[in-house]
């Protein structure tokens, strides 16, 4: 059956917002995505019940009513985007069998550094510095679909998703994994891949200039601050070594990733 649309998964930070405009603009394909439905499904009674919980604990609140609502309608757009991914989330889908899975990784060092500047869905204090963060637990939320209560680094985020990324690449289901950084370094090579990929055909004509992220960066300055600096720069010399040590050193190989 011919492809006709596009889910993408990635870990949080790794521009899932906007390879979804990027490929919803340049692909003859329908992205599911699910922006927009977490207000949908939020009632009035849900926020006066949050704004009844102290403010200290009404993050692990609006989490599990999240998680509620990726247990429910979510189901009908694939899932949660920065989920652990497995066939049970999709197989059943009345678009699966015509849907193409695009998984996104960034190098783990990047990652980190991003995670820590934009830390969503942390339910723990933050961490005063850079350093301190990569060596700290973190907390999952039920949608991210990991089997730990407590992840012993936020690193581990990074391991187990891409592990899953690849083990669905391993099942008859069409995906295709493909970096952040190549989608930097060569944006039109890595469209004509995804379209190849998905036998769809990739009508190349916009690059998505503007950041998703609110702030006033465009393509040419992520260009320049992921291609060209060193990824472990921010890190000191043990927190090099601690990443290097707890990444999985296959799925980081693959990628080509290297530590300086």
């Amino acid at each position: 059956m011919p492809i006709t649309h596009i889910k993408i998964f990635g870990e949080r930070n790794t521009g899932t917002n906007w390879c979804e405009r990027l490929l919803g603009e340049n692909l003859d394909a329908t992205i599911i995505h699910h922006r927009g439905i977490i207000p949908k499904y939020t009632t009035e009674a849900d926020k006066k019940r949050l704004m009844l919980i102290e403010k200290p604990f009404r993050k692990f609140a609006r989490e599990a009513l999240t998680d509620r609502i990726f247990d429910g309608p979510g189901r009908t757009k694939m899932g949660w985007k920065h989920a652990s991914v497995h066939l049970g989330m999709f197989q059943d889908h009345p678009l699966f069998e015509m849907t193409g899975f695009v998984c996104l990784t960034k190098h783990p060092s990047t990652f980190l550094a991003s995670l820590f500047k934009r830390p969503y869905h942390d339910l723990l204090p933050k961490s005063e510095s850079l350093d301190a963060f990569v060596r700290r637990p973190w907390l999952p939320t039920k949608r991210d679909g990991l089997e730990e209560i407590v992840l012993p680094t936020p690193l581990a985020l990074w391991n187990q998703k891409v592990s899953s990324y690849c083990a669905l690449e391993a099942t008859h289901v069409p995906v295709i994994i493909i970096s952040y950084e190549s989608l930097l370094s060569d944006l039109h090579g890595a469209l004509e891949r995804i379209a190849d990929t998905f036998h769809v055909r990739c009508n190349f004509s916009t690059v998505v200039e503007q950041s998703t992220k609110g702030d006033k960066m465009t393509f040419e300055d992520y260009r320049e601050k992921y291609l060209t600096s060193d990824p472990m720069a921010a890190f000191s010399p043990d927190n090099q070594r601690f990443i290097l040590d707890f990444v999985d050193k296959n799925i980081f190989d693959r990628f080509g990733y290297k530590m300086s």
